[in-house]
């Protein structure tokens, strides 16, 4: 017996502690190729074309190569799974499996199908595929290789032109909104040319409507009484114009996008505000005003959300949106406009107009404490879908307004601000009326007028008489912690492209989703309006900023060491690489079978590869063409 023929015999009876050496040898004997580039593997060239990695200085536990894996008998139902999501997947339902899934779908125009590398069209993760299309959809594709939309133009095109007709929009408006030609518009609203899908994701955020179903299904997710709302504001006396009309669909889109980025991040358990807090149908009466009902409610809420009731909030925004989880939407609008309450479909969202008198955080705290109190306690049929105040109304004395919506709002706005008692207390421990209205200003964070009035209404509840003149002028500007707090992400963002509307939580929920592989780094850029490149820069800056502890893109668990594997990342201190793993993993191989071949790794080792490889698809493909590559 020849020595190649005994390494042979030995390798089958035990082909545990093998050499690689013996491995090279046998492989040269029998004329199979094998190349090592100066790196910790050996790439041999398979008879049958493919292409077999093996670790060149640890010992080999187990024949690598997939044909021979053991195949693990798991229940049917979870086959069945995993033939939709993938070997990696986990859990026992389709939901566990899609949020565990490394698989890639591609969305165009009139069809959805698996990724591959150098696909084109709008890549959703199985999650954002499993969400949209449903599990018989993608059950279909992993039969047949694709699901294809059809009458995916006539639907597109009456989706868009019933919104926009709900609207009063022209094409002209669109176009312009879009910074596309009006002739583009012109095609898609025909229906008889499939536009770019940058065009589709844009249109349908501006419309409020769900761009990954449009043109798939005529119920896109869009709320009729948010669209018929814009158009009675679009048709009013002192109509918005067609920009606003836009800029406000967008919000309601936003809102919504928002509130589904909450639920899946936090579960099934998640709630929309409205839950936690009923409506309060009622505005006041003869006996107990509607700025009466307004204070209480104030009072109300502090107690509700654990708030001490003389406290000053030092950052309104971060309560509304960091702590109550409500969309807090920044736009230029018209100088008119104040700010807006917004309802699609259970999530609510306030608008805040940042231009003109809002540029003042003092003014903008009030607007907001306004639009907060719509939101909270307005019943939907008071909130309309989408309610717009403008300042003149917000900005005036709280007892002397005669709608009882408005007064209630009003009143509510200034006392949870700035609860009486406590306004009351500071403002006396001052020597002048002059010294004491600009105290109460800086402490509690609001304008020279919404002080002015509430320390004279405060007094006269109480049978008392505050004598400050209406000419004097406190030139109590916002300090810079104010500003900072209140103007957070506003004055600078990491990511450039992003428009405000889309920055402060909304920017951080995407992130978190992206990081948690539950949206696609498309899905990503598209909601931010920034390039693959500026997010991925961007990203732990955007983190950072936050001060969010989430999983960064290279796992706790790996490892970059220079001179060890070329410097790719590995697993831990190991020199097992993450592109080997991951091509074992397209190869076939399961969860289980990697463990056995490389008894050193868990379930968690597993887990960390694979969110470094959804993070970091081009520099895995990289690797492996590098490394296996014939």
């Amino acid at each position: 017996m020849s020595r190649i023929e005994k390494t042979l015999d030995r390798m089958r009876n035990n082909p545990n502690g093998l050499r690689i050496d013996s491995l090279k040898s046998v492989a040269s004997h029998h004329g199979i190729e094998w190349r090592q580039k100066g790196t910790s593997h050996v790439v041999f060239l398979r008879t049958d074309g493919r292409v077999l990695p093996v670790p060149a200085y640890s010992a080999i536990n187990r024949n690598p190569n997939p044909e021979t894996f053991p195949v693990t008998r798991v229940p049917k139902s979870l086959q069945e799974l995993q033939s939709i999501f993938g070997e990696e997947c986990q859990g026992e339902t389709a939901e566990d499996c899609a949020r565990t899934s490394l698989r890639e779908f591609v969305r165009h125009a009139d069809r959805l199908e698996p990724a591959t590398a150098a696909q084109g069209g709008h890549r959703l993760t199985a999650w954002e595929a499993l969400s949209s299309f449903g599990i018989r959809i993608l059950e279909e594709i992993s039969k047949n290789g694709l699901f294809r939309i059809e009458d995916s133009q006539d639907v597109l095109a009456r989706t868009l032109n019933e919104r926009m007709a709900l609207l009063g929009l022209s094409v002209a408006d669109l176009a312009r909104h879009l910074g596309r030609t009006p002739a583009l518009v012109e095609q898609a609203l025909s229906g008889n040319v499939i536009p770019d899908h940058d065009f589709i994701l844009s249109a349908a955020q501006a419309l409020a409507l769900d761009e990954t179903k449009i043109g798939f299904s005529a119920d896109t997710g869009n709320v009729s009484g948010l669209g018929f709302r814009l158009r009675e504001l679009a048709f009013a006396p002192t109509p918005l114009r067609p920009r606003t009309v836009l800029a406000l669909g967008d919000a309601g889109w936003l809102a919504g996008k928002q509130g589904q980025l909450e639920r899946w991040l936090a579960g099934t358990e998640a709630r929309p505000i409205s839950e936690h807090f009923q409506p309060d149908p009622f505005f006041g009466d003869r006996n107990r005003p509607a700025w009466r009902c307004g204070y209480d409610l104030a009072g109300r809420t502090r107690e509700k959300i654990g708030l001490d009731p003389a406290a000053p909030i030092p950052s309104l925004r971060d309560l509304i949106e960091n702590q109550l989880h409500i969309p807090v939407i920044c736009l230029e609008l018209p100088l008119k406009i104040a700010g807006a309450t917004i309802a699609n479909g259970s999530f609510r969202g306030i608008i805040l107009n940042i231009r003109g008198h809002n540029a003042n955080e003092f003014i903008r705290r009030s607007t907001m404490a306004h639009e907060f109190g719509h939101l909270l306690w307005d019943p939907d049929e008071r909130l309309s879908f989408l309610r717009v105040d403008l300042y003149e109304d917000i900005a005036r004395n709280t007892i002397r307004i005669k709608d009882p919506v408005e007064a209630r709002a009003n009143a509510f706005a200034v006392e949870l601000l700035a609860p009486q008692n406590a306004m009351l207390a500071l403002f006396r421990q001052e020597s002048s009326p002059e010294a004491g209205l600009g105290r109460v200003m800086g402490h509690f964070g609001i304008s020279s007028t919404s002080a002015r009035n509430h320390l004279i209404n405060a007094a006269r509840l109480r049978g008392e008489a505050i004598a400050i003149d209406a000419s004097i002028r406190i030139d109590a500007k916002p300090t810079d912690e104010w500003k900072a707090r209140e103007s957070f992400t506003l004055d600078w963002f990491p990511l450039k492209d992003t428009p405000p509307p889309r920055r402060g939580r909304f920017a951080l929920l995407v992130g978190r989703a992206f990081a948690e592989g539950l949206v696609s780094l498309d899905s990503a850029c598209a909601m931010l309006r920034c390039s693959h490149d500026e997010f991925l820069h961007g990203l732990d800056t955007l983190f950072d900023l936050f001060n969010h502890a989430v999983d960064r893109t290279l796992p706790e668990r790996l490892r970059k060491t220079p001179n060890v594997c070329g410097g790719v990342p590995c697993l831990g201190a190991t020199r097992i690489p993450v592109w080997m793993l991951e091509y074992w993993r397209r190869s076939g191989a399961t969860a289980a079978n990697l463990k056995e071949y490389y008894p050193s790794l868990d379930d968690e080792d597993l887990q960390s590869a694979w969110s470094y490889v959804r993070h970091h698809r081009d520099e895995i493909e990289r690797h492996i063409q590098e490394n296996v590559a014939a």
